[in-house]
């Protein structure tokens, strides 16, 4: 009975130490690799809240292109900057996208919110569009409601019809 313990205890340890192993392994690659949530930020605190005035919409092509490939598009991480109107101010949303052969790899989106309605809708928008923009062809993205947000997807249309423009130029 004494040998059976012993060989369940070593057993036991011996899964024991795998989990440890494993969950390390998946901490130490998630330091390395941003998280969604890093890749996707909401500025929402008063200092970080831009006027239009003071925030034009650009585009910001990156040095990251390369040759032109058969969609039509350079691949390469373009960045644009969209408005749209709300019932309080014009807001504005910039958008980062990485293509690869004219499918979007990765995105990331900052709002720049002034009213607390704006702050919410905006928030819920870039927390929740990802899985309607990323591993689809460019040109096919249009959003109109990402969990209630309408108005935030107008200004994301916005941008990504400028990195459109860039990524064709």
């Amino acid at each position: 009975m004494e040998q059976k313990s012993k060989k369940d205890l070593i057993v036991t340890l011996s899964v024991l130490l795998a989990v440890v192993f494993i969950v390390t392994g998946v901490l130490l690659t998630n330091k390395k690799e941003p998280t969604a949530s890093e890749n996707t930020t909401v500025e929402t605190s008063d200092t970080a809240t831009t006027t239009p005035e003071t925030t034009p919409a650009t585009t910001e092509p990156t040095s990251t292109e390369t040759p032109t490939n058969t969609s039509g598009f350079k691949d390469g991480t373009y960045t644009a900057t969209g408005d749209y109107s709300t019932p309080e101010d014009i807001e504005n949303i910039k958008v980062t996208v990485t293509l690869k052969d004219g499918i979007v790899t990765e995105t990331s989106a900052i709002a720049s919110m002034i009213s607390r309605d704006s702050k919410e809708y905006a928030t819920q928008f870039v927390e929740n569009y990802k899985s309607q923009v990323v591993g689809k062809k460019i040109s096919s993205i249009k959003l109109s409601r990402v969990s209630g947000s309408s108005l935030t997807s107008q200004g994301f249309n916005d941008a990504i019809d400028q990195i459109e423009t860039q990524a064709k130029g």
